[in-house]
């Protein structure tokens, strides 16, 4: 069929135009609602598999807890073995000699150490400590006065 009009043709053409648009949106559409539908269920399983904000809040409170024993337990160790080694150093390294007490306060103190670690470290009271000291004090201010 040949159409001899040209407005009905330009109709017609127009119309078969139309059409193709109207389909292709159609099936734009159609394949755009497919893909939100898998977007709404990637979300949906990714929430189901990750716990909620609050728990995942709570976990890392505990974890930030065992943190601070595992700190808090290392650090006491570490004080008791700096004693171990004082004690060590006071002997001059080697285990066998025996350095007494006094000599031991003495050369920790003479490190540095404070009065109230020293009485933890030897298992003694803060003032036997300060004693020990003090007479050590007196004894130099006796020889050199």
């Amino acid at each position: 069929m040949v159409v001899d009009n040209p407005w009905l043709f330009t109709m017609l053409y127009l119309g078969g135009v139309l059409v193709m648009f109207a389909v292709l949106a159609g099936g734009f559409f159609v394949w755009l609602r497919r893909q939100r539908r898998s977007f709404d269920e990637e979300l949906e399983l990714r929430a189901a598999r990750e716990p909620e904000p609050e728990i995942q809040l709570k976990n890392l409170e505990n974890q930030i807890e065992k943190l601070i024993r595992v700190n808090t337990e290392m650090n006491e160790r570490l004080k008791w073995m700096e004693g171990q080694l004082s004690a060590l150093m006071a002997q001059g390294g080697r285990p066998g000699r025996k350095v007494p007490l006094h000599e031991q306060v003495y050369q920790a103190f003479d490190r540095g150490k404070p009065v109230t670690e020293l009485a933890r470290q030897f298992g003694r009271h803060k003032g036997e400590i300060e004693l020990m000291l003090n007479l050590r004090r007196m004894r130099r201010e006796g020889e050199s006065g």
